[in-house]
């Protein structure tokens, strides 16, 4: 008989982010932005810059170091804690990976950090994972029956205004005359004006629900039975964020402009939920 709880996927999920991901993410910030901070304003006023130097070697070893590290210990005790706790073990297992929270790749396998005992309680998580896969019902309700995410370039706008009333200040304050303050001006808003014609040029930018998934007002119908995969690709430096699906007979790639982190891993809850939903529907059938 099972002696594991009946913890839901969504909620294994939030706790791999809290136990792995967050503190990660705090250790590289810590390495590379506080404790340089903090080296430079205690030795700001010493003349031997090679302490400097080797404190900041340092730093910045330990910032690429420490989040492996973090991760190879405890990604261990989750994935031990997930197969004593979790019910639906193939779907938290295949969502894992999705969001990123555990890599199952050679390379992160062989830096995992474990003891013999540990071994050992691991090698029941692969155990449930070689068992016939059951399709258990693990509705999350705060996803609603059909989500909807429009454009998000908000931000961008709130700069440009920033900026607007950052050249009237320095027009106001005599550090810049009137014509370069207007036509600065002019510049952003026409800016602005081209981020609201972006965000109202769609109702939706993206429509998930149990059946399909819906792109730039219809412009593009993905079906749940035809998907075979999906997964995120951040944004990196002018390139935007982008949601790719495989289908039975094509790749889609769907360009999700000023789409943040965040908001990608939102879409990835909001998938995962809604292709499980579409699963638990066609078995009644």
């Amino acid at each position: 008989m099972n002696n594991y709880q009946n913890i839901k996927v969504s909620e294994a999920l939030r706790k791999g982010k809290k136990w792995l991901v967050i503190p990660a993410i705090f250790l590289m910030l810590f390495f590379f932005i506080v404790a340089p901070a903090i080296l430079i304003y205690f030795f700001r006023n010493d003349k031997n810059s090679m302490i400097l130097v080797i404190s900041g070697v340092s730093c910045i070893l330990l910032g690429i170091i420490s989040p492996f590290l973090w991760y190879s210990i405890n990604v261990v005790k989750y994935k031990i804690w997930a197969a004593n706790n979790v019910k639906d073990i193939h779907r938290f297992y295949n969502e894992a990976q999705i969001k990123n929270i555990i890599n199952e790749t050679s390379f992160f396998r062989k830096i995992e950090i474990k003891s013999t005992a540990q071994k050992k309680d691991l090698a029941y998580l692969y155990e449930r994972l070689k068992s016939k896969k059951e399709l258990i019902r693990d509705i999350n309700n705060s996803i609603e029956r059909e989500t909807i995410f429009k454009s998000s370039l908000k931000w961008n706008i709130l700069v440009f205004l920033i900026l607007i009333l950052g050249m009237f200040y320095l027009y106001q304050s005599g550090r810049y005359n009137l014509k370069g303050a207007l036509i600065i001006s002019g510049i952003l808003t026409l800016l602005i004006m081209y981020d609201l014609y972006k965000i109202y040029r769609y109702k939706f930018i993206l429509k998930i629900d149990n059946e399909l998934i819906s792109y730039k007002d219809g412009k593009t119908l993905i079906y749940w039975k035809d998907v075979v995969s999906y997964f995120t690709v951040p944004a990196i430096q002018n390139t935007s964020s982008k949601l790719i699906i495989k289908t039975i007979k094509e790749e889609h790639e769907l360009i999700l402009e000023s789409f943040g982190k965040i908001k990608l891993d939102r879409i990835l809850d909001v998938l995962n939920e809604n292709k499980h939903r579409f699963d638990i529907n066609q078995s009644l059938r």
